[in-house]
């Protein structure tokens, strides 16, 4: 699975419960976490 994926996939879930796509932030976050950086990396 490509991070596209997983972010369409997430995307697609959010909306499901909460009816709002994900955000830009949001979004960097999910990729960071997929490429194992902790949240204070992320947030650099």
């Amino acid at each position: 699975m490509t991070i596209a994926e997983v972010l369409q996939l997430a995307d697609r879930l959010v909306f499901s419960k909460t009816g709002k796509h994900l955000d830009d932030l949001q979004q960097v976050v999910i990729q960071g976490v997929w490429q194992g950086e902790s949240y204070s990396q992320i947030g650099e």
